[in-house]
């Protein structure tokens, strides 16, 4: 991450722990988008990613006082965020458990629904949604949302090497599922 963002971050923390309210604004402001994104692609659902938008800032915001500078205000942003959509998972049981989705689909359809740019990513997006909930979330946060391994980890609250290994059988996953695309447009 880019110190000067992060200290940049550290201060809004600081100020919004003393009292000002004007330091949360701020944290919306550069970090509300991203977080939507994100919440958007785990539940694939935009109206439940802006609770969980709305619940990360109200967080923060009572919270601002435990906050310890050693955590990157990011990392722990995406902490509150990860956290509340698995609970929402959960709740509602709106994961896919069976990764065996895409099983049974004609070839041929897949390479006509992926000739166009906005029908590939109809189709990226159905494979992503197929994965279980944790690869489907290192993935995300890795690629989607550019966190390095570690920060990834610590959002996830696993280890370095628990997250690289759910990422390997993410992509290798991803993979099987996109092959037919990758086969038919060669």
């Amino acid at each position: 991450m880019d110190t000067s963002s992060d200290e940049e971050d550290k201060t809004y923390m600081h100020r919004l722990a003393a009292g000002d309210d004007s330091a949360l604004t701020l944290l919306i402001r550069k970090h509300g988008s991203s977080i939507m994104r994100f919440a958007t692609n785990l539940l694939d659902d935009a109206d439940t990613a802006e609770d969980v938008v709305q619940h990360v800032f109200t967080q923060a915001w009572q919270n601002a006082h435990r906050w310890k500078p050693r955590a990157q205000v990011k990392t722990w942003l995406y902490t509150i965020a990860h956290n509340y959509c698995l609970n929402i998972l959960k709740s509602t049981k709106r994961y896919i458990q069976d990764s065996s989705l895409l099983d049974g689909i004609d070839e041929s359809d897949l390479a006509e629904e992926s000739a166009t740019r906005s029908q590939s990513r109809k189709v990226i997006d159905l494979a992503m949604n197929s994965l279980p909930k944790r690869q489907k979330t290192v993935l995300l946060l890795r690629y989607a949302e550019g966190f390095s391994q570690s920060e990834a980890a610590e959002i996830m609250g696993v280890s370095e090497k628990a997250l690289e290994s759910l990422a390997s059988r993410g992509k290798s996953e991803m993979a099987k599922k996109l092959r037919p695309i990758k086969e038919a447009l060669l």
